[in-house]
């Protein structure tokens, strides 16, 4: 979980700019805790960057900690799915990604 943190925190580094880039703006509302926002977001900047890794694996991240938030809720198993989903398509890119298994 440590290196996910730090994941994030580059990558508030490398995306630093304008208050309007769903990177941004997705890591913000990830510090929040508000996870349905970051996930919101960083879609937005998967459909921006479809070929970045680190932004699908981000977007993963947010949507476990969606559906860790309250898995009791009606539609949990679809954020788990989507999660799943997420880090499947990670790692049909790329294989031997550590951060996707």
């Amino acid at each position: 979980m440590r290196l996910i943190q730090t994941l994030m925190l580059l990558l508030a580094f490398q995306f630093s700019g304008p208050s309007s880039d769903p990177n941004r703006l997705a890591i913000d509302a990830y510090e929040r805790g508000d996870f349905a926002e970051s996930v919101q977001f960083f879609k937005q900047a998967v459909a921006q960057s479809p070929g970045s890794l680190t932004v699908q694996l981000h977007l993963a991240n947010a949507q476990a900690h969606w559906f860790m938030q309250n898995p009791g809720d009606p539609v949990s198993k679809e954020r788990a799915d989507a999660a799943e989903a997420t880090l499947r398509n990670v790692l049909s890119k790329s294989p031997q990604n550590r951060l996707a298994l």
